[in-house]
């Protein structure tokens, strides 16, 4: 990642990013720093501020950009997971809303949610770092402005700049 972007942050903003791009969570980073949860959180704020980004969903892709992970995560199963449950999971891992979500593809975000849930069952993952991590391991994970349904799915599904910013 460009220097200038990482100087930015703070060191201890630097060092949590990492560990968010590793897939900790706020609990596991502030044990490993010997922080607090809420100075954790803050620093997560304050990451989040100066990226311009508005949810976990995106701090932990965005992470994820920025950081490598030190062993790659196994890709996903998507042969166990139905159309939508993909489709949502593939949005997830680009950083969307559950809200963002079921807007892009006309469902209620409580559908989104259900999708969410019965895709982490299937592929044994639990939180959404997990989702996102494993996620885009996968070589099937395309970025947010191409993303829609995969080869084979059929149908036409909007782009997110054209929905998700309405």
């Amino acid at each position: 990642m460009s220097q200038h972007i990482m100087n930015r942050y703070t060191a201890r903003e630097r060092q949590v990013l990492d560990l968010t791009g590793q897939g900790l969570t706020s609990s596991e980073i502030a044990a490993t720093l010997g922080a607090s949860e809420l100075t954790i959180r803050k620093h997560r704020s304050n990451i989040m501020r100066k990226a311009g980004l508005t949810s976990t969903a995106q701090l932990i892709a965005y992470a994820r950009g920025v950081t490598a992970p030190q062993l790659p995560p196994p890709p996903l199963a998507w042969d166990v997971l139905g159309p939508r449950e993909a489709e949502v999971v593939r949005y997830v891992a680009a950083g969307l809303t559950s809200k963002e979500i079921a807007r892009l593809i006309d469902i209620s975000p409580r559908t989104v949610q259900k999708h969410r849930e019965r895709a982490g069952e299937k592929l044994g993952v639990h939180t959404l770092q997990e989702i996102i991590i494993r996620a885009q391991s996968s070589p099937d994970v395309r970025s947010a402005n191409q993303l829609g349904p995969s080869p084979g799915e059929g149908g036409s599904t909007p782009n997110c700049d054209s929905v998700c910013r309405a």
